[in-house]
């Protein structure tokens, strides 16, 4: 099976009122995920969008040390590692994206050595 299948991804975003939110995800596990991270306030997209860089477990099983209760819930929805990526409207962080993989030590994203901003036509970008 092809790695790029058994991705899924799961977008955090600001509401109007400036409260992290689940904008969108793959499927219902995804969801229930990022929705667990957000509850617990720990996880790779958390601590991507306070920091505004990449964040990448590669095993989640030896995540557990930093991110006890969201590498255990995550592990237990079938992810075997995760990375984040900051989503940026000029050079403010509005979310991150948290690509999670079923196969272990999977390079999900190569993050640009240049920090990512929206086109030109307004678009944002992750990165």
């Amino acid at each position: 099976m092809d790695t790029a299948l058994r991705i899924r991804s799961m977008p955090l975003g600001i509401d109007p009122r400036g409260e992290l939110r689940v904008v969108a995800a793959s499927n219902e596990v995804a969801r229930l995920v990022e929705l667990f991270q957000l509850q617990n306030d720990q996880g790779p997209c958390l601590d991507c969008f306070r920091s505004g860089r990449p964040v990448e477990a590669a095993d989640l099983a030896a995540a557990a040390a930093r991110w006890p209760r969201f590498a255990s819930a995550a592990r237990q929805a079938g992810f075997a590692a995760v990375q984040a990526l900051p989503m940026r409207l000029r050079e403010q962080v509005i979310g991150a994206l948290n690509l999670a993989a079923v196969t272990l030590h999977c390079r999900l994203a190569r993050p640009r050595p240049q920090r990512a901003g929206s086109g030109p036509d307004g678009r944002t970008s992750a990165g």
